[in-house]
């Protein structure tokens, strides 16, 4: 990700490719499906990207140099000419992870989750699949909807509270 691909003032990141190591080491690439898609951002999410620009930001001062709209958010150099590793945060996830007890946790569930919890607060199949790069959503409920007991939970007090009103109303229209 560089900083050119996410808009603070609009709250929106732009995600259209990636870093992959190859034998050539490096390199920049189109997303899986070459599909380029753009996300809302939340208001944590906008504060914490604000307080890492801000950062980098100082630390490429600090060092003589500056950062450019196609550093890299994630980098290893001062001016963010050189992104993380790939497996950078892969690395420091299952140490964070395994410190909060939680060692058999890959980040790539994190995925799994966010999609999930989601399509369980009713947030439209659409939705979630464009946020995943989906380009179908039947992918995204394939993969993506499982069985939650409390979504079932939710579907039997919606269908109670269907019947109970229609049965009231039958007796209303009796009487």
């Amino acid at each position: 990700m560089r900083w050119k691909e996410i808009d603070l003032d609009t709250a929106r990141m732009r995600i259209g490719r990636g870093i992959v190591d190859s034998v050539d080491g490096f390199v920049e690439k189109d997303t899986k499906t070459h599909a380029v898609r753009t996300v809302a951002l939340d208001a944590t999410s906008l504060d914490i990207l604000r307080e890492h620009l801000a950062r980098s930001t100082e630390r490429a001062s600090v060092c003589g140099a500056e950062l450019s709209d196609k550093a890299f958010v994630f980098a290893s150099e001062v001016d963010g000419s050189q992104p993380w590793r790939p497996d950078t945060t892969t690395r420091s996830f299952r140490r964070l992870c395994k410190q909060a007890g939680l060692p058999d946790v890959r980040l790539h569930d994190l995925r799994h989750y966010v999609a999930t919890r989601l399509l369980a607060s009713g947030v439209d199949v659409r939705t979630v699949a464009g946020r995943l790069g989906h380009r179908n959503a039947a992918t995204t409920l394939n993969v993506y909807s499982h069985f939650l007991p409390e979504a079932d939970r939710e579907a039997a007090d919606v269908l109670g509270r269907l019947f109970d009103g229609a049965v009231a109303k039958a007796e209303d229209d009796r009487h």
